[in-house]
């Protein structure tokens, strides 16, 4: 997340400098390569906290438990989900009031 947050950071300031925060559909001079760092990062993090999880699921719990287990890992990453969409619909929503742009 703190590369995504410094990634951001330099897309807004390069959108700043060349005076395109009021014009919604201008292209802005970046590289969509500066997305890449922080994608391979999150995967990989995602890749090894899930195959922590699961074999932490079949090796602690009985073994009648273990895919209970795996669909309780399975049904948090659907309700974090959920709740990732909620928060950037709430923050699009309240950033856009008054008139401004989000």
């Amino acid at each position: 997340m703190a590369v995504a947050a410094l990634v951001e950071t330099k897309s807004r300031n390069t959108t700043n400098r060349e005076g395109l925060e009021d014009k919604p559909g201008g292209v802005v001079s970046m590289s969509e390569m500066w997305l890449v760092s922080q994608y391979i990062l999150i995967g990989v993090a995602e890749a090894l906290n899930t195959i922590g999880q699961i074999e932490y699921y079949y090796s602690q719990f009985p073994k009648s438990m273990s895919s209970i287990g795996v669909a309780t890992y399975s049904l948090g990453n659907g309700v974090g989900s959920l709740l990732g969409s909620l928060n950037v619909t709430l923050m699009d929503r309240f950033s856009k009031r008054g008139g401004h742009h989000s």
